[in-house]
């Protein structure tokens, strides 16, 4: 048996609807599309951009350049001036040997040199050296990247061993940005192509996907969705939250708004025109959710189905009244 729904008339819902006795109706809608994951986001800094300053002698600091944490540094810029016992010894060797070139001593000058590489001297340091008379009893340290100094472990006075790490240095021109996901949006986060960020200042700029991390946390069944961004303005800081809109490529779908399709006994149903007018039966459909106000459409109905706007409109009494439900 149909249903014969007899309603007061209601206001028109836009060009795609139609009125049949009140009821409005409309055609499902076959566009390119593609929905819209909106999530959040930690920045983090990227772990091949950190850089340890950690001599490979022991020492003494003299003088400290880099005396604040979370300063920008240059690459070249001096950090520290060290006295370093070995060091000095080093250099005395080194100017030893150059004073013996008689053409017997060569092996003793490369082991020198190559003595002073191994330790770290930097090479305007060693070119200034063999130019000299006498070895300074100082030895500098100097960036050897640009970034933001992320930790000193020294000050001025502080005595180290070798293999101590007195700096780190880390280059923040691009940033990581960590999104959680539930494990049931996996399927979906897979085949996301384009991200979108919104800092907390309002601005937006695009991501690109680094990798899905292969760790999905047991206690809470989140995964980690790694993104990449440029950040060479420094407007993203390490720690800040992020929202973020992600898409996956846009392809042909057909979709119907949430209002049309009602949830009965593990089947989903809309509401479609009869044979006679003011008829609406209820049809058994396959829909998968598309976003929040969109299902996409599987199967059941067509692009030249009208269906009922409102499934509320229909449900339950009559219908169940004159088991048209399964």
């Amino acid at each position: 048996m149909r249903l014969l729904l007899l309603l007061l008339p209601l206001l028109l819902w836009g060009e795609s609807i139609q009125q049949r006795f009140g009821v409005p109706t409309q055609k499902p809608q076959r566009l390119l599309a593609a929905p819209t994951m909106h999530l959040y986001g930690y920045a983090k800094t990227l772990e091949q951009e950190h850089i340890d300053i950690a001599p490979r002698f022991g020492g003494f600091v003299t003088q400290l350049w880099a005396n604040e944490r979370y300063i920008e540094v240059k690459k070249g810029d001096k950090l520290a001036l060290i006295y370093s016992p070995d060091v000095l010894q080093a250099k005395e060797d080194y100017i030893n040997a150059l004073n013996f070139q008689d053409g017997k001593h060569d092996s003793m000058i490369a082991n020198s040199l190559e003595k002073l590489h191994l330790l770290g001297i930097d090479p305007k340091e060693i070119t200034a050296l063999s130019k000299s008379s006498k070895a300074s009893a100082y030895t500098t340290l100097y960036a050897p990247k640009s970034g933001t100094l992320y930790a000193k472990t020294i000050n001025e006075g502080s005595a180290f061993t070798k293999g101590t790490t007195l700096f780190s240095i880390v280059d923040t021109r691009r940033l990581y940005v960590d999104v959680a996901i539930f494990a049931s949006q996996l399927a979906q986060a897979q085949k996301l192509s384009t991200f979108t960020l919104t800092l907390p200042n309002g601005t937006k700029r695009t991501a690109t996907l680094d990798k899905l991390l292969p760790i999905v946390n047991p206690k809470e069944a989140i995964a980690t969705l790694r993104l990449l961004v440029d950040n060479s303005d420094s407007a993203l800081l390490d720690g800040m939250l992020v929202t973020l809109e992600a898409k996956p490529k846009e392809r042909e779908v057909l979709l119907i708004p949430r209002s049309a399709a009602i949830h009965k006994k593990a089947q989903w149903y809309c509401f479609v025109a009869g044979e006679y007018e003011g008829e609406y039966e209820p049809r058994a459909i396959e829909l998968a959710p598309f976003d929040a106000q969109h299902y996409e459409v599987l199967g059941g109905i067509d692009v030249d189905t009208a269906i009922v706007t409102h499934a509320l409109f229909m449900r339950d009494a009559d219908a169940q009244i004159n088991g048209l439900y399964p």
